[in-house]
């Protein structure tokens, strides 16, 4: 275990137990927030008091806390070589004890990209860019639905159609999309109970819900 001070912008106060392969920013953290992007609650919450969120304030950071919201540390930044900026984060339903995989979309290198942690957000993989099977090019993440630990939806937007892809891959490789509608979407959710009845529901900008 080792602690140290850096200097600059979006310095910090900064531990590692893990003899500094990973570094968390704990405190005097030099950077703003302007703007709170996203949450992400543990499905477990009521026993870990585990919460992730995504602030601006000039660069995307990533914060997790461990006790319901009394104390967060900065675990990922957009100040990072390969990462652009954060929009989403999301947890598995899967997620507890040692099996904690956390999901965060945005944008690396200027094209959309995804990142899963599988250890609660200490360490994330390489950026995996949402890639369309049928035409190879990338597309937007839009809205998003994590299913499990390697299974989420993406919806996005063609300009002439709304389209959900399937990953079963953790964002490495999608299904060919899945057309919902003619307008751009704006809201993702699963059934409750998912796993029985595969049921997935989409709205867009119109105001039309597909299923």
């Amino acid at each position: 275990k080792a602690y140290a001070g850096t200097s600059g912008t979006e310095s910090a106060f900064s531990y590692t137990v893990d003899a500094g392969a990973t570094w968390n920013q704990l405190s005097l953290i030099d950077t703003r927030i302007s703007d709170i992007i996203d949450l992400a609650p543990s499905p477990c919450y009521g026993r870990d008091g585990t919460l992730f969120i995504i602030t601006w304030g000039g660069e995307h950071s990533l914060w997790r806390s461990l006790d319901s919201g009394a104390g967060w540390e900065r675990i990922y930044s957009s100040t990072l070589p390969d990462v652009d900026s954060f929009s989403r984060v999301a947890l598995s339903s899967q997620y507890t004890g040692g099996n904690r995989v956390v999901f965060v979309a945005g944008n690396s290198a200027g094209s959309p990209a995804i990142w899963r942690s599988a250890d609660g957000g200490q360490n994330f993989g390489l950026p995996r860019v949402t890639r369309d099977p049928v035409t190879g090019g990338t597309f937007p993440i839009d809205v998003w639905a994590v299913v499990d630990d390697n299974t989420l939806f993406v919806g996005s937007y063609n300009g002439s159609n709304g389209l959900v892809y399937r990953s079963t891959s953790s964002g490495w490789v999608y299904s060919a999309p899945a057309v919902a509608g003619g307008q751009s979407l704006n809201s993702m959710t699963l059934s409750p109970s998912y796993d029985q009845d595969e049921t997935i529901l989409v709205g867009n900008t119109s105001g039309w819900v597909y299923w």
